[in-house]
């Protein structure tokens, strides 16, 4: 029993002893030789001896090893809270107002350039500051320009950027500082354009006496109208139509501007695109061929449009001396003083005259509005056709109707009435529904002729037989247009009769004549789109302002000759 406690007793001291002791270092003799070659790992140095330097495949410090204050593990005296570099203590720069923060001068919104959003105008600021300055010191450009300030800004604009010469001596005119009117816009434009394709011919229009004062409508008119004549012509005729431009505009007529100048001009302009030849016939005519004159300027009007249609040689005849021509001038209340002129192909005198000024001045006071214009000239052409026309630069009709006791006598004074009408309400080209222009054309023939004849105040056609109204007159088949040119003459007239008898004078003149007025500028008033006359400004002259009760009867009397209202 002693025997066996002791050996458990032995047993547990060994067992706590090779707990804690060190293991043991192979012995030398039991290792091959190869492994007698000593390697760092492998010392003979003694564990429990302490040595200097670190064992580098060391990763745990042997539990006997005391731990060593490292500096990096000690909390070092820059990272112990310092007074003095803490983020709260530095005065950062608050966001309390300092005069740094406050709105300067700089920063403040400063007005935009008038010129820097049109077109061209940063260019010029950018690339040529001197023109730029010029343009914005005149009065009138400013912030608060117009349509037709602007309008004529970017003409100026333009010629800066492409016509510089041109631009200074624009910039040159003496009116140019007084502001800036329809006419003068339309003379920058003009002088401008003729720098593009004939700067020779700018040039001419600037050195004019009557450009260097106020222009007048005539003026614009003449300046338009040789730009034009100039650009007339494509192909291989331009240049030499450039050329004939120039050197018109050095022709005596145009040494001063009269009523019949522009509209010379614009018989020439009309001639040269539609018949060439012709054209040249004038110009090369003996009696012209040194310089259109006063005289000859007049009657050059009556060359455009209709005369060329009816017959060849027209310059030989209108020329030459067998040409007569009677003039009256005339003042009217609205217009001033007005030139009259009658051509004939032979030396003859009738009425006509008296006829002609009976019209105008009848028709000149129901509208209450200047003749547009101021050479009303009547040419009787020898033709087979018994048509007449307003061509806006001449009256023309057969020569047939100015015979006294001929057949065509009697209508004669009313027909020319229609025709000194359509100077007021007048389709040049697409202006406006025939309808409306036809139809108020043979209306005030009417009231010319009962002012001169007490000829009764009712319909001088016979009603349409081919529609029942102006709408299905518009939704026509256009091979129908023969008949509709017949019923625009007769409806039309009807509806303006109706409400002229209807409403009555008082009521129906301030109405008709705003009509009028809607034709020659777009009245921002109404819904309607434009100048070119449609049912939608009828409606809207004769209904603005009236009582429901006169509205009603408008839009029942219209309804009545149009057909159903939208």
């Amino acid at each position: 029993m002693r025997i066996l406690l002791a050996t458990i007793i032995l047993a547990l001291a060994l067992t706590i002893t090779g707990c804690t002791a060190p293991e043991p270092t192979p012995a030398p003799t039991v290792a091959p030789a190869a492994a007698v070659v000593p390697t760092p790992t492998l010392t003979a140095t003694p564990t429990d001896t302490p040595t200097p330097q670190p064992t580098p495949t060391a990763t745990k410090p042997p539990p006997t090893a005391t731990p060593a204050p490292l500096p990096t593990n000690t909390p070092a005296p820059t990272y112990t809270p310092q007074p003095t570099p803490t983020a709260t203590a530095i005065p950062t720069p608050t966001r309390t107002p300092q005069p740094t923060n406050t709105p300067l001068p700089t920063s403040t919104p400063t007005p935009l350039s008038p010129i820097f959003h049109l077109q061209h105008g940063s260019w010029l600021e950018q690339n040529n500051p001197v023109r730029a300055n010029r343009l914005k010191a005149l009065p009138w450009v400013a912030h608060d320009m117009d349509a037709s300030e602007r309008r004529a800004v970017n003409e100026l604009l333009t010629a800066a950027r492409w016509h510089p010469d041109t631009f200074d001596a624009l910039l040159g005119l003496p009116w140019l500082a007084d502001g800036i009117t329809r006419d003068e816009t339309e003379t920058i434009r003009s002088i401008r354009t003729a720098a593009r394709v004939a700067p020779a011919l700018a040039d001419q229009m600037l050195q004019k006496p009557w450009v260097q004062d106020d222009i007048t409508g005539d003026e614009a008119a003449v300046l338009d109208w040789l730009d034009r004549l100039a650009r007339r012509v494509d192909g291989p005729a331009r240049a030499e139509i450039i050329k004939e431009t120039i050197a018109i505009a050095d022709m005596p007529f145009l040494d001063s501007v009269e009523s019949w100048d522009p509209l010379a001009l614009t018989s020439l302009h009309w001639i040269a695109g539609r018949d060439i030849d012709g054209f040249w016939e004038i110009i090369r005519h003996p009696k012209i061929v040194d310089g259109i004159t006063d005289d000859e300027a007049k009657l050059i009007t009556v060359f455009g449009r209709r005369t060329y249609l009816t017959g060849p040689g027209s310059a030989q005849v209108l020329l030459g001396d067998s040409a007569d021509v009677e003039e009256r001038i005339i003042e009217l209340p609205h217009t001033g003083e007005v030139l009259l002129a009658i051509i004939r192909t032979r030396h003859q005198r009738t009425p006509s005259m008296d006829y002609l000024e009976h019209a105008i001045r009848t028709i000149e006071e129901f509208m209450a509005a200047p003749l547009p214009v101021r050479y009303a000239a009547l040419l009787y052409y020898p033709t087979t056709d018994s048509t007449a026309n307003n061509n806006f630069t001449h009256l023309m009709m057969a020569a047939q109707d100015d015979e006294v006791g001929g057949p065509h006598w009697d209508n004669n004074p009313s027909v020319m009435a229609h025709e000194v009408a359509h100077w007021y309400w007048y389709r040049y080209g697409d202006v406006y529904q025939r309808w409306i222009s036809e139809g108020n054309a043979d209306f005030l023939r009417i009231i010319s002729e009962h002012e001169r004849v007490q000829r009764p105040i009712e319909p001088i056609k016979s009603p349409c037989p081919y529609f029942n109204n102006i709408s299905e007159m518009e939704k026509s088949d256009p091979e129908q247009l023969d008949q509709r040119r017949t019923c625009d003459y007769s409806t039309g007239q009807r509806l303006f009769l109706d409400l002229y008898l209807t409403l009555g004078e008082s009521t129906f003149l301030p109405a008709y004549r705003a009509l009028y007025q809607k034709s020659q500028q777009d009245d921002p008033a109404d819904d309607c789109e434009g100048v070119a006359l449609t049912l939608c400004h009828v409606l809207s002259a004769f209904k603005s302002g009236a009582t429901p009760d006169i509205a009603a009867t408008v839009d029942q009397i219209i309804a009545r000759w149009y057909g159903p209202l939208p």
